[in-house]
């Protein structure tokens, strides 16, 4: 079993990664200089007992119980309506492709605006519409 301790400045985090979800012992020992460090044998001095740490599931499911639930409700990850076909009408796919255009430079400019920054009041209204212009070019543009 592969086990890899990292410690922080003064021991203050600890991360402890398992190739395998298995539970693991490890002991806390003084280091030079007062320095706690951490160890899967244990300590050469006073017997200190062994911080158990749980079992980690790394193979789990990504998706929290109500991302779940609103997947389940929305029918899936699916629910999505078709894209809009290509009409015969030239004129009319000409302006669709304008339309497509026109969203992917406001969704752009949105963009720019999140990443420069906003007063907070303004922060859900361009998030809103961020989301608005990707759902548009995502259900009629290619």
């Amino acid at each position: 079993m592969l086990q890899r301790i990292i410690v922080c400045a003064g021991g203050l985090a600890l991360a402890g990664f398992l190739a395998a979800p298995a539970a693991a012992t490890l002991y806390r020992c003084d280091g030079a200089d007062g320095i706690p460090m951490f160890q899967a044998v244990p300590c050469a001095g006073d017997p200190v007992p062994p911080l158990q740490l749980p079992a980690l599931n790394t193979l789990g499911d990504p998706l929290r119980a109500t991302e779940r639930a609103l997947l389940r409700e929305e029918g899936g990850a699916g629910a999505r309506p078709a894209r809009r076909k290509a009409s015969a009408d030239p004129v009319q796919d000409r302006r669709q492709a304008e339309r497509c255009l026109r969203a992917r430079q406001q969704h752009e400019a949105v963009q720019a605006q999140l990443r420069r920054g906003y007063q907070p009041a303004q922060g859900e209204r361009l998030r809103r519409r961020r989301d608005a212009h990707a759902e548009y070019l995502h259900d009629f543009c290619d």
